[in-house]
């Protein structure tokens, strides 16, 4: 039945990480905002009432990892910005991906890891190449998930990422094309799960993608997710 945080979250100044899960009727965080000191690692998952994230997230200069999961009513990332420092950040829902999409991510210079999940449920690419998004180049992991009419992955949108060393796709059942134009000779690890039409694509020797990943030391498929 939590609502609202307490006042003087700000004062926990040895506080590290702070996990908020399945508070189904929260709406909003303290006002006075959460601790800038020491905070490393910030989640949300399952707030489906949460409207807005902390008003000092910006100034969230120590966070490193941020995660947000099916809280469908977060609509921004508040017009101060993203924590610049952030090396892992996981996503889930449209809504919020749309609000960080607005965003200059490439901006994130320290991000390493990079997690969407049902992102955009109408896109057949990604990233998008009608909205010019570009994946912050320090990426070296990479997981998409749940994008029901996916087709492709954009050569134009992966074209930076030259430090990406793990690529994860799931749950994508329509993905038929991989980026080309050896987009993918840093990777070291592709996993493909609950993509039927890739896997086919990706046969060794003969499918039509498998060019493109042939050189990957380790490859996986699943039909499961």
């Amino acid at each position: 039945m939590l609502k609202g945080l307490p006042q003087g979250l700000n004062k926990l100044k040895l506080c590290k990480m702070m996990s908020i899960v399945g508070c189904s009727n929260l709406i909003s965080l303290a006002e006075s905002g959460l601790s800038t000191t020491n905070l490393e690692v910030l989640r949300f998952s399952s707030c489906r009432s949460l409207q807005a994230l902390p008003g000092n997230m910006h100034s969230l200069n120590a966070l490193k990892g941020l995660a947000i999961w099916n809280c469908p009513n977060v609509e921004s990332i508040l017009e101060e910005g993203i924590p610049p420092n952030l090396t892992s950040l996981s996503i889930g829902g449209p809504n919020i991906w749309k609000a960080i999409l607005e965003r200059d991510l490439h901006t994130l210079t320290c991000l390493k890891s990079l997690s969407i999940s049902n992102g955009c449920p109408d896109a057949v690419s990604f990233p998008q190449d009608e909205n010019g998004v570009t994946l912050p180049s320090s990426l070296t992991r990479l997981c998409i998930s749940d994008f029901p009419k996916l087709e492709n992955l954009s050569s134009n949108g992966f074209r930076n990422l030259t430090s990406l060393q793990c690529l994860a796709i799931e749950n994508c059942p329509d993905l038929k094309t991989l980026p080309g134009n050896n987009m993918l000779s840093s990777l070291l690890e592709l996993n493909i799960v609950g993509c039927p039409m890739m896997e086919e694509r990706c046969k060794r020797d003969k499918g039509p993608e498998w060019s493109k990943i042939a050189h990957i030391p380790c490859v996986a498929f699943s039909s499961f997710y």
